[in-house]
Formats: C-alpha cells, sequence, structure tokens
C-alpha cells in the first residue's frame, strides 16, 4: 500500500513539475500560446459585417470580409467588398485590400486592425493600382481606419476564464499568436 502511495504521490509532484515546466518558454515569462487561424477570424468578422457610412455625398458599405494572409511585415492583409451608393445614380462596387498591424485592447478582450491602409482597389470587377486620387484614397483610407478603430477583427469570450488571463496578442510567423499566463 505504502509502495502504491509513493507512486502516486510521484506521479502527482512529476505531473505538477512538468506542467510548470511546460509554460516556462526559454527564459519567458510563464504562460501557454496559441494561435488565431484566419477561419477564425474570418467567422467573427463576418458576423461584424457588413457595416455602412454615411459619407458628405452618398453612402458605403462595407462588407464580406476575409482574411487574406498575415505577410512577413507581420501585417494582417483583409480583403474587403464594398458598395457605394450616390443619389440618384445606381451603386457602384468593388473590392479593398487592407493590410494592418494589430492592437489588444484588454479592457474589451478584443484584438483590432492597427493603422488600416488600402493596399489594392478594385471598383466593377477592373484594378485601379495607381488611378485612385490622393483625395479619394484619402477618403478611402479614412473610411476603412473609422471602421476598424471600433469594429475588432477578434473579440475573445467575455464570459469565458480564458480571457482575463491573455498577456499578449501578437503577429509572428505568419499567425497571430496568443499568450496566456498568470
Amino acid at each position: 500500500m505504502k509502495k502504491h502511495l509513493n507512486k502516486i504521490a510521484f506521479f502527482f509532484i512529476f505531473t505538477v513539475a512538468f506542467s510548470i515546466l511546460a509554460c516556462v518558454q526559454g527564459g519567458k515569462s510563464p504562460g501557454f500560446e496559441v494561435s488565431l487561424s484566419p477561419q477564425m477570424i474570418n467567422t467573427f468578422l463576418k458576423k461584424q459585417f457588413p457595416i455602412s457610412q454615411q459619407l458628405k455625398v452618398g453612402r458605403i458599405t462595407l462588407k464580406e470580409p476575409e482574411v487574406a494572409s498575415i505577410d512577413e511585415n507581420e501585417k494582417i492583409n483583409l480583403g474587403l467588398g464594398f458598395d457605394y451608393k450616390l443619389p440618384l445614380l445606381p451603386a457602384v462596387n468593388g473590392k479593398v485590400l487592407v493590410a494592418g498591424g494589430i492592437r489588444y485592447n484588454p479592457e474589451k478582450l478584443a484584438i483590432y486592425l492597427k493603422d488600416p491602409e488600402i493596399k489594392d482597389f478594385e471598383i466593377m470587377q477592373k484594378k485601379i493600382p495607381s488611378l485612385l486620387s490622393a483625395e479619394t484614397k484619402r477618403i478611402l483610407n479614412g473610411v476603412v481606419s473609422a471602421v476598424f478603430n471600433q469594429v475588432p477583427i477578434y473579440r475573445f469570450d467575455k464570459n469565458s476564464i480564458y480571457g482575463r488571463f491573455i498577456k499578449d496578442v501578437r503577429v509572428e510567423n505568419g499567425k497571430i499568436i496568443v499568450r496566456f499566463g498568470i
């Protein structure tokens, strides 16, 4: 019986020690990391859109968000469809590719696109790389920035215990890494 208890105690101590060591990563503070997949972000974003904004002339609706990639500069590339409606004219539709870093807001348990800017632009299925006037690009960047300052690209469940233990969120090696710890 005593040998059996010693084995159980050894197993328990080994398990606890292994768990603690597994959480310490090469001199970093204790914690464990998980990565958010583009599919998880896309699922969240699809619930947030479409979003419409009234402009001085017309109304723009951003829709159909999708993470295109996470590039080597640690920026998230996000594709968005849009409809632009002027009074008395038919709507113009197109797509934009927006790139930005990430910003984590611990109070809201949310990840936002940081400093988003338009990288590619298409109207009526025609690419318009450099034909955009500076004013048009400034207006579109303003709309995109305003939207992504308010709308997160991902939010952790506030009822989940995990949200209280998030220590860091970063982009690394083409992935969004979330570090949890005490």
